[in-house]
């Protein structure tokens, strides 16, 4: 066939036409793609609005972690309601394994204010996670507390303890880099302790008390196949006097394969850090049990009969307790004391001093109405004013002389203890003027233009912080070590 023969055949003709119908069909294709076109922010706003269960957009943060336990994978902004989506992945689950979580936290006043919802978004290596159901998982929204991070032990209904874990792992880790985006972000108080790498240093608490013991409420991470363990111990001069687990972190029945005195916390009692770094070395490495006795656990191989991983927590606990203790003490004697009753007191000029003859202080006033400040030497001993004089009188406009005569001189005032002044002023020593005085109490109630109602106020309120911080002066003192010189309240010259 020759080519012109060829252009006017049927078949040119056909070839023609369906050439035209695949570039109308062409044109019409890229014009629907682009007016039906979803967009990758579109995708992300219809996944997002899938798991925070309503149509919303977001704005996508930077991703940062605030917590050890978990990683923050993905972090969003609700747009019209300033929530936050969080997706985080939870360290510590079943066979070392983890879980990823989406979680809403919900935002009120620029401050976290609970936690709305927890969507399971996938694991590794967790085997029964069938049990997190919607009952189980909504247990985050019912029982969130600012004060404390979840825990395995507070989320019920669910056995599979690691997995559980490493799911509040997720969802605390959610809640920290939200309150990190309002400035709150936590300050780890044990970083320079020893002993924390299976200790939870959010979680864990402890208190000096005034005859130099320390009380722990510690809780553990878990271990191998133990999970955490929450266990309360007391310390003195570096000892232990007190063990008891308060949360058995044991898994799959091996609770019953403690060691009995491990598991009654009778072993350790006496016990200082050298007993503990003595079974599993100077860094407390994870060793075996293989036997133990009354008195003491031997380490090496593995025995299948004792729980090695729920003892080994236990004895890392006790060494925590025991390595620490002069670590609190010292901390403790650097915090400046809380005073009662300060309203009213110049705390950087006020100081005391801890004799013989009970605390001697030396306290400045503010001001009140139209007395001025007072500079008053007070000492208590046993709760009770010995001694009282006013060294500058902050009475103004001749108001001196109108001062009960047994307050100007202070000898009102002895053998007075707080309940004193707390009598005529009330709980919170809230001023009241006076309306007589004899020489043994003053009388309040409607004002008598002839009593310095002002000045007598601020001599009471003196005597009522002298006698009310009496004892705290006693037991900041004995935590000290003797430096000689003068102690004072935060602010102090002294203290600078």
């Amino acid at each position: 066939m020759k080519a012109k023969q060829f252009f006017k055949s049927n078949v040119f003709k056909c070839l023609i036409t369906l050439l035209c119908v695949l570039l109308v069909c062409g044109a019409f294709l890229t014009i629907m793609n682009g007016l039906l076109e979803v967009t990758s922010e579109e995708r992300l706003n219809r996944v997002i609005s899938k798991i925070y269960g309503t149509n919303v957009e977001v704005d996508k943060l930077e991703t940062k972690d605030y917590n050890e336990n978990a990683e923050i994978k993905e972090a969003y902004k609700v747009k019209s309601e300033g929530n936050y989506l969080i997706k985080a992945t939870g360290k510590g689950g079943y066979q070392g394994g983890t879980v990823t979580c989406w979680t809403v936290v919900l935002v009120e006043n620029n401050a976290v204010k609970g936690v709305d919802k927890v969507v399971i978004d996938g694991n590794e290596k967790q085997t029964l996670m069938s049990q997190f159901t919607n009952s189980v998982l909504n247990q985050f929204s019912q029982k969130y507390d600012p004060d404390n991070p979840y825990s395995s032990s507070v989320i019920t209904g669910a056995s599979a303890i690691l997995t559980k874990n490493a799911i509040c792992n997720s969802v605390n880790a959610a809640i920290d880099y939200v309150k990190a985006q309002f400035g709150e972000v936590w300050v780890n108080p044990y970083e320079d302790f020893d002993f924390v790498k299976y200790i939870d240093e959010k979680q864990t608490k402890y208190e000096v008390k005034a005859d130099k013991s320390v009380e722990y409420k510690i809780v553990t991470k878990g271990y191998g196949e133990a999970s955490a363990f929450n266990i309360s111990i007391i310390v003195k001069d570096g000892k232990i006097t007190a063990y008891e687990i308060t949360n058995n972190g044991s898994t799959g029945g091996y609770e019953e394969f403690m060691p009995p005195k491990v598991l009654d916390g009778t072993m350790f009692i006496g016990k200082d850090s050298a007993y503990f770094t003595a079974l599993y070395g100077a860094e407390m490495d994870y060793k075996p049990v293989e036997n133990y006795d009354d008195n003491n656990v031997t380490t090496g191989a593995t025995n299948e009969g004792i729980a090695s991983n729920s003892t080994y927590l236990c004895m890392y606990a006790g060494a925590f307790a025991t390595a620490n203790y002069q670590r609190c003490l010292d901390i403790e004697a650097q915090k400046p004391i809380v005073y009662d009753f300060v309203k009213y007191i110049d705390e950087k000029k006020t100081t005391y001093t801890v004799t013989a003859e009970g605390v001697e202080f030396e306290i400045v006033t503010k001001g009140y109405g139209m007395a001025e400040p007072f500079k008053i030497a007070v000492t208590v001993k046993d709760g009770k004013i010995t001694a009282y004089q006013i060294i500058s009188n902050g009475s103004t406009s001749g108001y001196e002389e109108f001062m009960p005569p047994k307050v100007a001189d202070g000898t009102m005032f002895i053998g007075k203890e707080l309940a004193f002044f707390t009598g005529i002023y009330g709980a919170e020593m809230g001023y009241q003027a006076i309306t007589g005085a004899d020489g043994n109490n003053v009388t309040t109630g409607a004002t008598d233009e002839g009593i310095s109602s002002n000045s007598t106020y601020l001599c009471m309120y003196a005597g009522a912080f002298a006698t009310a911080n009496y004892q705290k002066c006693i037991d900041k003192e004995a935590q000290k070590p003797p430096v000689g010189g003068e102690q004072q309240p935060e602010g102090g010259a002294n203290n600078e």
